[in-house]
């Protein structure tokens, strides 16, 4: 692959002398308490435990060490989601948490929407809607990270109690107060958007769903 090193060579640098023993290992450790325990590919749902190589080391020896191919993400992620596959088609990718184009963080292409039953938990149903301004590809691509990752039915889990405490708050604040669903929604929501910084968190998201339903 390089001059001198075979596939295994640059395998085993990683898993060997990155993974296991100084001073490697201290580039291993940084490049994973920089992630501050939140997996980027999931947003946060899953903490990292697993080094992830963007580039798959078995198809990528070349990349085994390099860090800007070393992505810290949770076991679902790593594991499930997005395994040692790797594709070259353009839309068929994922999207890398670091390195990508700024739309894929800035621009809203995640949304919620409320299910409400009497005689069920509140639902939240998530869905990938990237704009019709980006490429095809780009949002080939969107989609492809959402499904690959599971972020439907993972951002709806952490969602579901979530949605039911703050339907809950606003519901005290409107007896308590006596003020109106939109009145007890300013009071209780927009405090809590403030700490979700990424427009397309699964909570932040949550919450803009609730501002626009009209709560039972």
């Amino acid at each position: 692959v390089l001059v001198g090193l075979s596939r295994d060579d640059l395998i085993g640098l990683y898993e060997y002398y990155m993974v296991k023993r100084a001073p490697g290992r201290k580039v291993y450790d940084s490049i994973m308490l920089n992630a501050k325990d939140v997996c980027p590919y999931c947003g946060g749902i899953g903490r990292p435990r697993n080094m992830d190589h963007f580039l798959p080391k078995k198809k990528y020896p070349q990349f085994s060490v390099l860090p800007l191919n070393l992505v810290p993400s949770c076991r679902d992620c790593n594991m499930e989601g997005k395994g040692s596959g790797h594709s070259n088609l353009p839309g068929e990718g994922i999207i890398h948490p670091y390195l990508d184009a700024d739309q894929f963080f800035y621009d809203h292409w995640i949304y919620a929407e409320i299910v409400f039953s009497d005689d069920e938990p509140t639902l939240v149903e998530y869905s990938a809607d990237p704009p019709s301004g980006w490429s095809d590809d780009d949002r080939a691509r969107a989609f492809s990270h959402f499904d690959k990752f599971d972020i439907a039915a993972r951002y709806s889990r952490e969602a579901g109690p979530r949605a039911e405490v703050y339907m809950d708050q606003i519901r005290s604040v409107m007896l308590d107060a006596g003020i109106n669903q939109d009145e007890a929604k300013s009071v209780i929501l927009p405090s809590s958007l403030k700490n979700c910084f990424s427009v397309n968190h699964w909570e932040r998201v949550l919450i803009e769903a609730l501002v626009s339903s009209d709560l039972p």
